[in-house]
């Protein structure tokens, strides 16, 4: 290795750049499995522009000498956080979406979302990123590459009585609870004619 005491521009790190090494040198470096930056900062000042080259492997990082004696001041590896994405999910009136809320994710995963209609309610429909995919009971998000919206919306699953009448006969509540009006017209109505 070598060094200098001589005042190194163009940098606001000019202390690492006054240490250097070249020729051939390896550094291995005992890493877990991950996604890393790799930074090589260089100075060299023996040599002309872009006159200076080297080849770098995996991280058994092995630096080659090519053209002329490339210097190596100074390296940086630091791990690349993985990217990370959300999914909100809400629910109407009526039911449930589980989970419920913003949802973080890796990048590249999967998340399944159970919709569950209340007591009386049915689902209506669920909407993926705006877009009605149907009154689906379960949703999953695979690949997940960019943030999302999930929401499901319900409706009552009672039919709404407009008009009952117990024709010809006297008013009566059926064991669903719809009431039935008693009725005097159906009875003097006559039969209708035959066809002809």
């Amino acid at each position: 290795m070598n060094s200098t005491t001589s005042s190194i521009s163009g940098t606001m790190d000019g202390i690492v750049y006054q240490n250097w090494g070249y020729r051939n040198f390896p550094f291995h470096l005992p890493l877990v499995n991950g996604n890393y930056s790799v930074t090589r900062k260089s100075a060299d000042w023996d040599s002309a522009a872009r006159q200076s080259v080297f080849d770098v492997g995996m991280l058994d990082i092995d630096f080659v000498s090519n053209i002329d004696t490339t210097k190596i001041n100074a390296i940086l590896v630091k791990p690349i956080d993985p990217e990370m994405y959300t999914i909100s999910a809400s629910a109407g009136t009526g039911g449930s979406i589980t989970p419920s809320g913003t949802t973080s994710i890796l990048s590249g995963g999967s998340k399944s979302f159970t919709i569950t209609p209340n007591a009386g309610s049915v689902i209506a429909d669920v909407t993926v990123d705006g877009v009605s995919i149907g009154p689906l009971s379960s949703y999953t998000f695979s690949k997940v590459s960019s943030n999302h919206t999930i929401q499901a919306s319900f409706a009552s699953s009672l039919i709404k009585t407009i008009f009952a009448v117990n024709c010809g006969g006297t008013s009566y509540t059926d064991s669903t609870g719809h009431a039935y009006l008693a009725d005097t017209i159906c009875s003097g109505e006559k039969e209708p004619p035959p066809a002809s």
